[in-house]
């Protein structure tokens, strides 16, 4: 209608006003920026994909892949960049995102893990998508350690709309196995190229199966009827568990 097209209109105006209000505290930025050729340094650089072998480390703690711990050189080789890790609870909830929604969650909801995929198919170099990310120019620059905190931020939405979802209107078992799969998957093909004489990966592994299992018959639980605060609580907990192990709630 004519009056949501004003309200665009002002609002889109509105954001417009403000940007030119903080031009103030931007462009001196920004001047600083091409003054010591900031700008030129990134344009430089080649964007590096994190390695399939570090695919597990999306979901736990890499430590058992840390040069520090030991490893043989052949593992050390192989640990390549960085990929920060957002938790097996918390991947297991995001997979209960799939499910039907009201049209406005529909739209949020496309927006978010669309672009969260995206991202993810980005660090690990899907083909075709990364020769397009290439083209475009700061942005194929990028190194992927610069992508995580969107992927971080993204990732927390996607898990509170799975959490909701799977307390309002039940589980969705087949999203959960194939999420569970995936985890179990990477976990083997690490374990298959790492080695099981690397000392300080077989305990990580069983850790990682254990909260892998705990994480599934928790939220199959909700298919009962266990009240779901209870399982909500017990998910917290293990979630807790999880980063105590890991030592990264400090």
């Amino acid at each position: 209608s004519a009056a949501a097209a004003w309200l665009i209109a002002g609002q889109l105006s509105g954001v417009v006003l403000a940007l030119l209000g903080l031009a103030i505290v931007y462009l001196p930025i920004l001047e600083a920026l091409k003054y010591m050729a900031t700008g030129d340094s990134y344009a430089g650089r080649q964007f590096s994909p994190a390695y399939l072998f570090n695919l597990i480390s999306f979901f736990t703690p890499k430590h058992a892949f840390e040069a520090y711990n030991a490893i043989t050189a052949r593992a050390d080789q192989m640990r390549g960049n960085v990929v920060f890790h957002q938790g097996i609870i918390g991947a297991l909830l995001a997979t209960q995102v799939v499910r039907q929604w009201p049209s406005f969650q529909q739209t949020i909801i496309s927006v978010v893990v669309g672009t969260l995929l995206l991202l993810i198919a980005r660090v690990y170099g899907l083909p075709g998508l990364t020769t397009l990310a290439n083209a475009i120019p700061v942005v194929g620059n990028l190194g992927e350690q610069y992508l995580w905190i969107s992927i971080a931020l993204l990732f927390t939405i996607t898990v509170a709309f799975g959490l909701h979802g799977m307390l309002t209107s039940g589980v969705r078992p087949i999203p959960l196995l194939v999420g569970a799969t995936v985890i179990a998957a990477a976990l083997a093909y690490t374990t298959e190229l790492y080695g099981l004489e690397n000392v300080a990966f077989v305990p990580y592994l069983w850790v990682t199966v254990s909260l892998l299992a705990a994480g599934v018959a928790l939220i199959s639980l909700r298919r009962t009827r266990l009240a779901p605060i209870v399982v909500a609580t017990c998910l917290v907990v293990l979630s807790w568990s999880e980063l105590t192990f890991y030592v990264d709630h400090y």
